[in-house]
């Protein structure tokens, strides 16, 4: 889905809960950890997605298909950045314009 606009306040209110991802070998499932907001900037909502989900199979990086009960398909660029704890944790990072009020 092109032209997908992800709200902070969205992915806030799923904190805690299940994103299937579809690879190309199975479903995987990754739980959304915690949103850390970016810098302050004058017209734009800075912020990044810290999910994990289990060490084996490693998921590249590159875009996916997440799956979510409530938000529905979402297609987000995954970058895995560490191991916490036996799990990886992937990140997914946004900046965009919004509105001015």
């Amino acid at each position: 889905m092109t032209g997908q606009v992800f709200r902070r306040d969205t992915f806030a209110e799923a904190v805690g809960s299940t994103f299937v991802v579809d690879s190309e070998s199975s479903s995987l499932e990754l739980v959304l950890d915690r949103l850390e907001d970016g810098p302050s900037t004058p017209g734009f909502e800075q912020y990044a997605l810290h999910f994990l989900g289990p060490a084996d199979p490693l998921l590249a990086q590159r875009s996916f298909r997440l799956n979510h009960e409530e938000m529905g398909s979402l297609d987000i660029f995954l970058v895995p950045i560490g191991q916490v704890g036996g799990r990886i944790e992937y990140q997914a990072c946004f900046n965009h314009r919004v509105a001015s009020e």
